[in-house]
């Protein structure tokens, strides 16, 4: 007997109750970011554009960037936020690589860090 097939009144769509066989994501979304990002040719722009490391080991800035922006797109505000993305083999199996850890990402962050820049900031409200 075929699986059951259950279709919505007022949709197009159909849904497959039968169980997925393949390995599965809970960050599946973001390799539809990632798919788009790399659609829209970053890789190639950043990688020709950005030459911010010295030596050619470890991630590319693409890669990094890429790391970045998917962290973004699950909610994370910080490189610390960076470990939500990690342990997840089937994100890891889409993106082609691990992303990066806390350290490495902070410290490509703070290649962009320009401490003149800081001196034009207004200061903060102090709190009462």
């Amino acid at each position: 007997m075929p699986p059951r097939l259950a279709t919505m009144a007022k949709s197009p769509f159909v849904l497959d109750t039968r169980p997925l066989q393949e390995a599965t994501s809970a960050h599946a979304g973001v390799l539809a970011t990632s798919r788009a990002f790399r659609s829209l040719g970053f890789p190639d722009l950043i990688d020709t554009g950005l030459q911010l490391y010295k030596r050619q080991r470890g991630f590319s800035e693409a890669q990094m960037i890429e790391t970045v922006v998917l962290l973004q797109t699950i909610g994370g505000d910080s490189p610390e936020d960076v470990g939500l993305l990690g342990g997840d083999s089937c994100l890891e199996r889409g993106l082609g690589y691990r992303p990066a850890k806390v350290t490495p990402l902070r410290g490509f962050l703070e290649l962009f860090h320009d401490e003149s820049l800081e001196q034009l900031r207004p200061a903060r409200a102090k709190p009462s």
